[in-house]
């Protein structure tokens, strides 16, 4: 019964971090044209550690 728990936890966990890559953090990288090569702002660092 607790694993059962445990994995369905899992899943939303799984399901929650997808949901904020692709609906948040993918989409604020694409407005503020931030990629591998760009460096990034303590501000945008601290959006994302507040967001997430």
């Amino acid at each position: 019964m607790q694993d059962a728990v445990q994995i369905e936890n899992v899943e939303e966990l799984r399901k929650s971090l997808l949901q904020f890559i692709h609906n948040e953090l993918l989409q604020f990288e694409k407005e503020h044209e931030i990629d591998a090569e760009k460096e990034i702002s303590m501000e945008q660092i601290k959006w994302v550690r507040k967001r997430s």
